[in-house]
Order: C-alpha cells, then sequence, then structure tokens
C-alpha cells in the first residue's frame, strides 16, 4: 500500500507542476470559481446586513443589559421566525 500511495504522490506532484495544467487551474478560476465566490459574498453581505438590523431592533426594544435573558429570547425568536 504505501507503494501505490508514493506513486500517486509523486504522479499528483508532477501533474501540479506541469505549466498547462497551472495554467488550466488559473483559466478556471478565473471564470468559474472566482464569479461564484463574489455573489456568495454579496448574498452573504445582504444576509449580515438583515441580522445586524434586526439586533438593533431587539436592543431598541428591549435594554440587554438590563434583561439579557428577554434579550437573548427575542433574538432567538427573530432568527426561528
Amino acid at each position: 500500500m504505501p507503494l501505490m500511495r508514493r506513486l500517486v504522490m509523486t504522479g499528483v506532484q508532477r501533474l501540479l507542476q506541469d505549466p498547462r495544467v497551472q495554467a488550466k487551474a488559473a483559466e478556471v478560476a478565473q471564470r468559474e470559481v472566482k464569479p461564484r465566490v463574489e455573489a456568495a459574498a454579496r448574498a452573504g453581505k445582504q444576509q449580515l446586513t438583515e441580522a445586524a438590523q434586526d439586533w438593533r431592533n431587539a436592543a431598541e426594544e428591549v435594554n440587554p443589559r438590563d434583561k439579557p435573558a428577554e434579550f437573548a429570547g427575542r433574538l432567538k425568536r427573530r432568527l426561528l421566525d
């Protein structure tokens, strides 16, 4: 088994050092991966903004310093709804 592992690892290392493979990987990253990551980042930023607004609204309704349990309960209900 160690012999097979060594053969596979050597083959993978040689493949990764090939400039054609590196060029293709860079092309795929620019063409396919980067747009997906940017779209996910935009969606995540929007969700983060909405969550921050929920926290602010909950803090306006109940002071988290005076009633931390009630504040946590309101946040929990907002997340589950």
